[in-house]
């Protein structure tokens, strides 16, 4: 049998820039961002703003304003990371926050700033991944958003699994 995917609308390249989200912090993640570039006070500003990645399970995948938060990609293919919470990308924000909050050339009030987000997030996810793990007995692909609650691929201990070291490596 042959799958025809089958759009709405012919798609058309275009600038995006409401879409605020994993993808634009990559520079950030992968710690290239310069902890004096100007950027970076802003940027935590936008990680922590809960209209945008930020909320009290983790960092979401796709901003709330987006025109692709919880929107399917086709009409049988729902949402994948369209607003879910992924483990691994959390704990590269968590990696990230604590080498900008211990890096000598990082401004004192954004070093203040990054260390408390991380301790943040790292509960934020602890509270997710841990309470779901007790309510369910798994470990999941991905969390809700809105409600914290596992979803997708279970058990999962791929990238889940490093709740482990983001609770480990807490200070």
């Amino acid at each position: 049998m042959r799958l025809v995917r089958v759009t709405v609308k012919t798609p058309s390249l275009q600038l995006v820039d409401t879409s605020f989200g994993y993808v634009n912090l990559f520079p950030f993640l992968l710690k290239v961002l310069s902890p004096t570039s100007p950027r970076l006070p802003r940027l935590l500003a936008d990680l922590s703003n809960k209209e945008l990645l930020w909320s009290e399970f983790g960092l979401r995948s796709i901003n709330l304003k987006s025109p692709f938060y919880h929107t399917h990609n086709t009409k049988d293919d729902p949402p994948y990371w369209r607003g879910a919470i992924w483990i691994n990308i959390n704990y590269l924000a968590v990696q990230s926050l604590r080498y900008y909050s211990h890096h000598s050339r990082t401004p004192i009030p954004v070093a203040a700033e990054a260390k408390r987000l991380a301790e943040q997030l790292t509960q934020n996810l602890a509270r997710t991944v841990l309470g779901g793990l007790e309510r369910t007995g798994h470990l999941w692909e991905q969390y809700n958003d809105q409600t914290g609650n596992g979803q997708r691929g279970h058990p999962f201990s791929g990238w889940t699994s490093l709740i482990s070291l983001i609770i480990s490596d807490s200070s």
